[in-house]
C-alpha cells in the first residue's frame, strides 16, 4: 500500500481533526471510516489497510489524539459529535463505518445521526452499556485526576517505547506490526526540545 495522504479539517463547531486517507483506483469505491479507541490514534489500522485493496479508506484521529488538535477533556458524546462532524465536512455517504472500543461507541452516535453515511457498520469491542449503568457511574470533572493520567510521557523515540510495552500485557499479545505502528506514530517531539511525548496526552 502506498503512504497515505494526510490532511487536516476543522470543524464548524469543533476541533481541527487530521486524519489519513488512502484513495481507491476507482472513483466509485465504497469508503471505509476507521475510528480508533481511546489512546490509540489513526495510523494503528495501517496493517489492516493493507488488507482493504479496491476500497477508498479513511481513518481519523479523535480530539486529543494523534495530530488532531489538542482541547479540553470531553465526555464520549462529544466525541461522538465530532465524528458526525467529520462525516458531513467529507460528505461520506454509503460507507462502512468501523469502531474501535470509544470508537465503536462513537460510530453508533453517528449512524444513528446520520444513517445515510454508512451501508452497514461494525463495532470492535464497543463500549456501550444499559442506560441505567451509566446513570450510576461516576463521572471523572477532571482528567488530572484519573488513574490514566499517570502514564508514563517522556520517551527517548519510538523505538524506546515499543522495547517498554512489547512484553507487557496487552501489548505483548498485538501482532507486533501494529505495536509498532502504534508506537512510532504515537509520540510527538515535547515542547522543550527532549525527546519525545505522547501524541495523546495523558490527561486526555
Amino acid at each position: 500500500m502506498p503512504a497515505p495522504i494526510e490532511s487536516r479539517i476543522t470543524l464548524p463547531a469543533g476541533p481541527t481533526l487530521a486524519y489519513a486517507e488512502w484513495p481507491a483506483e476507482r472513483d466509485d469505491a465504497q469508503t471505509i471510516l476507521l475510528v480508533h479507541a481511546t489512546g490509540f490514534h489513526r495510523r494503528c489500522w495501517d496493517a489492516v489497510v493493507e488488507r482493504l485493496a479496491g476500497y477508498r479508506v479513511v481513518a481519523m484521529d479523535m480530539r486529543g489524539h494523534g495530530l488532531s488538535e489538542n482541547t479540553e477533556v470531553v465526555a464520549w458524546d462529544r466525541f461522538g459529535d465530532d465524528l458526525v462532524g467529520f462525516v458531513d465536512a467529507l460528505g461520506i455517504e454509503g460507507a462502512i463505518g468501523v469502531g474501535h472500543s470509544m470508537g465503536g461507541f462513537c460510530m453508533t452516535i453517528a449512524a444513528a445521526e446520520r444513517p445515510e453515511a454508512f451501508e452497514r457498520i461494525v463495532l470492535i469491542d464497543p463500549v456501550i452499556m444499559a442506560p441505567e449503568i451509566y446513570a450510576g457511574r461516576a463521572q471523572w470533572v477532571d482528567g488530572e485526576a484519573h488513574p490514566t493520567s499517570k502514564r508514563r510521557n517522556q520517551w527517548r523515540d519510538w523505538e524506546e517505547m515499543f522495547e517498554r510495552f512489547e512484553n507487557r500485557l496487552p501489548f505483548s499479545v498485538w501482532d507486533r506490526r501494529v505495536l509498532e505502528d502504534y508506537c512510532r506514530h504515537g509520540i510527538a517531539p515535547a515542547e522543550d526540545g527532549n525527546g519525545y511525548v505522547l501524541a495523546c496526552p495523558p490527561y486526555v
